[in-house]
């Protein structure tokens, strides 16, 4: 076998690890180069949004069902207004409560999501609202 041919094959062996590591680090990192789920944005407002970061989880029920996209004082000043992105299938009501809880030895703050206990939900909350 020639050495050229065996460079070659070993230029394509090496490109071929290059993107096929590339891709394992996009899948199991939390970026959202393309690669991320569907989402649908609500609005969340709060009279104090402690230390909650953006990209910080939405959980329910220990189950993460989206993110924080962005935080903002609110245009009166008093409070604040984040903007969630909840995962498309996952179904949240009016009557269904959203706190700020802290987990870990840090102190990481996520935004929780408890379903109504009175067994009525309310109306499904719309995109943007």
């Amino acid at each position: 076998m020639s050495t050229r041919r065996t460079e070659l094959k070993v230029g394509l062996f090496m490109f071929s690890c290059l993107v096929l590591a590339v891709w394992l680090s996009f899948m199991f990192s939390e970026t959202k180069l393309g690669f991320g789920k569907d989402t649908y944005a609500l609005k969340m407002k709060i009279d104090n949004a402690g230390t909650l970061v953006e990209d910080a989880k939405v959980m329910m029920a220990g189950v993460k069902i989206g993110q924080v996209e962005s935080i903002k004082l609110s245009p009166d000043g008093k409070s604040a207004v984040i903007i969630l992105h909840i995962y498309e299938g996952q179904k949240l009501y009016k009557n269904d409560r959203f706190t700020i809880n802290t987990v870990g030895f840090m102190g990481d703050q996520f935004v929780a999501v408890t379903a109504s206990e009175t067994g009525k939900r309310g109306e499904r909350l719309e995109p943007g609202k």
